[in-house]
C-alpha cells in the first residue's frame, strides 16, 4: 500500500472552504489516486461508483480550473500543486524524482508547466547544488513578494508553478517585476474594479508579457454637464 505526504492545512484555505461537500470529497479522492507524479488517468465512473456521487466533468475542470491541468487528449489530469507539496525541486540524482521526471518528461508536461526545475540539470558537484539551492530560495521569496503585490490572489499554486518556469533567468525575473508594476499602475491609472482583474493564475500565465514594455492608458476622463463634473 503507497503513503505519501498530506496537508494538514489545506481545510484552511479559501478556495477548500466555498467548495461544494462533493467536490472537496472528489478532491481528497483525487490526490489519493493519482499517481507519483500527480497524474490521474480520468475515470469518472470509478470515481462515482467508489465515491457514491454523481460527478460532472466540465463542471469539475470549472471548479479545479486553478489546480488541475488536462493532459494527454484529456484521458488524463495533472495536478501541478502535487508535484510542489511532495517533493519541492525535483532532481535527477534522486532515484524516486528520476521516476517522477521520466513521467513528466513523457506528457512534456515540463514544457508546459515547468514544476521540475532539475529536468533538464546535468549532475552537479556540492558548490554547484548549493548555488542552485540559493537560486531557487530567492526565486521563491520574489514570488512570495510579487505574489503580495497581485491584487487578486486566485489560483496562488498555479500562478507560482507558471513563475518558476517562466522566470529562468535574472533578466526573467527583472521583466516580471517590471510587468507587474506597470500593472498595478494601470490599475491604479483606470481605477479598475478587482472583479475585473484577471486570476492571479491568469496574469501569471504569460500575460504578464504584455506588460513589459508597454505604454500606460490615459485615465478615463470626466464627462462634464452643465458645468457640473
Amino acid at each position: 500500500m503507497s503513503k505519501r505526504f498530506t496537508s494538514t492545512d489545506k481545510w484552511d484555505k479559501h478556495w477548500i472552504h466555498v467548495l461544494k461537500p462533493r467536490h472537496k470529497l472528489f478532491w481528497v479522492y483525487l490526490l489519493d489516486k493519482c499517481d507519483h507524479a500527480g497524474i490521474w488517468e480520468v475515470n469518472i465512473e470509478l470515481a462515482e461508483f467508489q465515491l457514491g456521487i454523481k460527478l460532472d466533468v466540465p463542471t469539475l475542470l470549472s471548479v479545479f480550473k486553478d489546480q488541475i491541468v488536462v493532459i494527454n487528449n484529456k484521458s488524463k489530469w495533472f495536478i501541478p500543486g502535487f508535484i510542489d507539496f511532495q517533493y519541492g525541486v525535483l532532481k535527477p540524482d534522486n532515484r524516486v524524482h528520476e521516476s517522477v521526471l521520466s513521467i513528466l518528461s513523457r506528457y512534456k508536461i515540463p514544457k508546459v508547466q515547468g514544476p521540475c526545475k532539475g529536468l533538464n540539470r546535468s549532475l552537479k558537484g556540492p558548490m554547484d547544488k548549493d548555488k542552485d539551492k540559493d537560486i531557487d530560495k530567492a526565486s521563491e521569496e520574489l514570488f512570495e513578494e510579487l505574489w503580495k503585490q497581485y491584487p487578486r490572489k486566485n489560483g496562488k499554486e498555479r500562478a507560482r508553478v507558471l513563475f518558476h518556469a517562466q522566470t529562468r533567468t535574472a533578466q526573467d525575473r527583472k521583466d516580471i517585476t517590471t510587468a507587474l508594476g506597470n500593472k498595478l499602475a494601470e490599475i491604479k491609472r483606470l481605477g479598475t474594479e478587482e472583479k475585473y482583474i484577471q486570476h492571479g493564475s491568469t496574469w501569471f500565465n504569460h500575460h504578464w508579457k504584455d506588460y513589459v514594455n508597454c505604454t500606460l492608458p490615459e485615465p478615463p476622463k470626466t464627462r462634464i454637464i452643465g458645468g457640473v463634473k
